[in-house]
C-alpha cells in the first residue's frame, strides 16, 4: 500500500514538473519571432494594404476639397486677368500686390520703386518703359503707370483709370 502512494505522488511530482516546464516555455516563447502574435504574411498582404487604401482615399477627399475651396476663392475674388484700354495719357493706379501685362502701346511708370518687371526681375524706374508681355508686379498701394499712347493691359487686382 505505501509502495502504490509513493507511485501516484511520484506520477502527480511527474506531471506537475512537466506542466510547469510547458508553462515556462509558453511564456518565455510568446509573442517572439518564433511564435508571433501577429503573422508578417497577414501584415504584409491583408493589414497594409488596407491601411493604404483608406489612407488614399482620404487623402484624395481632402485633395479635392482643398482644390475646391481654392478654385471658389479665386473666383469669388476675380482671380482671372482683366483687359484695360487707355488712351493716351491716362494714369493707371494699382492697389500694393496688383499685377500687370502690357499687351500692346507704350506706357511708363509714374514713381521708382514701386513696379517691378517680374519677368526681368528687377525694379522699374521712376519713367521707366513698360516691355510688352512682361508681367509687373506693384510693390506698395498707388502704384501707378501712365498711357503714353493708345495702350492695352491685362490687369490682376484692384485698379482704376484717371
Amino acid at each position: 500500500m505505501r509502495k502504490k502512494q509513493i507511485r501516484m505522488i511520484l506520477i502527480i511530482a511527474a506531471v506537475v514538473i512537466v506542466l510547469a516546464g510547458v508553462t515556462v516555455l509558453a511564456v518565455n516563447n510568446y509573442g517572439s519571432a518564433s511564435d508571433p502574435l501577429v503573422s508578417m504574411s497577414y501584415i504584409n498582404q491583408t493589414l497594409t494594404p488596407s491601411l493604404q487604401s483608406k489612407f488614399s482615399t482620404q487623402l484624395d477627399a481632402k485633395v479635392q476639397a482643398l482644390q475646391n475651396s481654392f478654385a471658389s476663392a479665386v473666383s469669388e475674388k476675380g482671380g482671372g486677368f482683366a483687359t484695360v484700354t487707355m488712351t493716351k495719357g491716362q494714369k493707371l493706379t494699382c492697389s500694393a500686390g496688383s499685377e500687370l501685362l502690357l499687351v500692346s502701346g507704350s506706357a511708363k511708370t509714374v514713381s521708382a520703386g514701386i513696379v517691378t518687371d517680374v519677368t526681368a526681375g528687377t525694379a522699374a524706374a521712376a519713367g521707366a518703359a513698360l516691355q510688352t508681355n512682361h508681367l509687373y508686379m506693384t510693390v506698395s498701394e498707388g502704384a501707378a503707370v501712365t498711357a503714353a499712347d493708345a495702350v492695352t493691359v491685362m490687369v490682376r487686382g484692384t485698379s482704376t483709370v484717371a
